[in-house]
């Protein structure tokens, strides 16, 4: 198990280039505006956008092959790394 702020240190790790390090997550997916969500999606090799958080709680990362980044809610991230998230 990881806490939030442990995940978030080594998601801003970066490599030897100074990129961040890729990490996988699986998220829950919710939209309260439709009422839809519920479903589990599992991202491999993303990596994080956002330096600093832009807002509270939201994350920006890039998947390999997207060109849009994807918006992660921290309460919404169920596991990081093969490693529940507290």
């Amino acid at each position: 198990m990881i806490k939030v702020g442990e995940m978030l240190q080594t998601m801003r790790q970066t490599d030897a280039r100074g990129r961040n390090r890729v990490f996988d997550v699986v998220i829950c997916t919710a939209n309260h505006q439709r009422n839809t969500g519920g479903k589990f999606l599992e991202l491999r090799k993303v990596r994080l956008l956002t330096k600093q958080r832009q807002s509270l709680r939201f994350l920006l990362v890039q998947a390999p092959g997207v060109k849009d980044p994807i918006r992660l809610h921290l309460d919404l991230i169920l596991y990081f790394n093969n490693q529940e998230v507290l």
